[in-house]
């Protein structure tokens, strides 16, 4: 069984930032990563 890892988030700026940069310093120490963002910063979107 492969052992997992449970993360919390905090609800500030910056989070897919911050997992992304872990996500490829993990990556280039040949671990393997897994993520699913939902970032709407890039999307037009009128509330």
């Amino acid at each position: 069984m492969q052992k997992k890892n449970p993360t919390l988030i905090f609800l500030v700026a910056g989070k897919t930032t911050l997992v992304g940069a872990t996500a490829r310093r993990l990556q280039r120490q040949g671990v393997k990563v897994g993520l699913i963002t939902n970032d709407l910063a890039n999307a037009n979107l009128s509330l």
